[in-house]
């Protein structure tokens, strides 16, 4: 566990900002870099250092390719299974990997892995400090056996070849020392990934704010009206809230989903089946300057 020709202490590093520090941020989809990741760019920028980032769709995005220095292609996908995505992902980090930063950060539990082992690969003297975040680990309580299996021994044989570990809540940090992922001295733990919760709190509607929304819609005040927020994927299940809406007491009530994703023509011809494409809403992608693709009734 403490084998020192895998890691080198990344306390050894100089962080000031006169350092000219090169910073990689990896992750498996471009999504986790937007969603997560461009303050902490931009607050590492401001000190001076390089911030490149590294994600499949991440050269696609205009707000990455303005939030870092440079932005990659990264071949990978949320699926072991996809081999080839895999090798050509290993092949282009060894390439990315030739521009030689000074710290790696990684997310996810698939570009985690993968990254660590290509960084790992690199001659002891070009190998850059590496630092993980885990943002959850994917072996858990209730999970399948076999499936808890492979990502715990995953985890365990990657924290050899990692100098940082970060965990944002109580669960993962008592994981991470009961298995002894990493020593002690490399496991930091984070509160949360950081959230403004003014954003959030309710004197930042309007008093009018929530029946202009149902007038929007066409919903009379006195309708239940229900919200997910989330990407439209199958792991989000708003398929099973469409499928509620169904069977509920009250027939009128109505559902609204906020976000996008490759499951939203799919839980449109749900609706369009169950007879409740009048009363199921798609909102879209919301952000501070309001829907991007809102769908709404005529």
């Amino acid at each position: 566990m403490t084998d020192a020709s895998t890691t080198h202490d990344a306390g050894q590093t100089d962080l000031s900002p006169s350092a000219g520090i090169s910073l990689l941020m990896v992750a498996t989809v471009w999504k986790t870099v937007s969603g997560f990741l461009v303050p902490y760019a931009a607050h590492f920028r401001a000190l001076g250092w390089r911030v490149d980032a590294v994600a499949n769709g991440a050269t696609r995005d205009p707000g990455l390719l303005e939030a870092f220095d440079h932005v990659y292609e990264l071949p990978l996908s949320r699926s072991l299974r996809d081999v080839r995505g895999l090798e050509r992902s290993r092949r282009a980090l060894q390439e990315i990997l030739e521009t030689t930063p000074d710290i790696v950060h990684v997310h996810t539990p698939i570009a985690g892995f993968l990254t660590r082992l290509v960084v790992r690969r690199r001659p002891l003297d070009r190998r850059p400090a590496v630092a993980y975040t885990a943002h959850g680990f994917h072996f858990h309580e209730g999970g399948h056996p076999a499936t808890n299996a492979a990502f715990l021994t995953a985890e365990r044989v990657a924290g050899r070849w990692t100098d940082r570990l970060v965990v944002i809540n109580d669960e993962d940090e008592t994981e991470a020392i009961r298995h002894r992922i990493v020593p002690r001295r490399r496991l930091v733990r984070m509160p949360g990934i950081g959230l403004d919760t003014r954003m959030y709190s309710p004197s930042t509607v309007a008093p009018d704010g929530p029946a202009r929304v149902r007038s929007a819609f066409g919903i009379a005040a006195d309708v239940p009206l229900f919200a997910i927020v989330g990407e439209l994927n199958r792991n989000k299940r708003q398929q099973d809230a469409i499928a509620a809406l169904v069977s509920m007491r009250h027939p009128g009530a109505h559902l609204v989903l906020a976000g996008a994703g490759q499951e939203c023509a799919a839980l449109e011809s749900q609706a369009h089946g169950l007879r409740v494409e009048d009363r199921v809403h798609f909102l879209g992608v919301i952000s501070a300057c309001g829907p991007s693709s809102a769908r709404r009734p005529p």
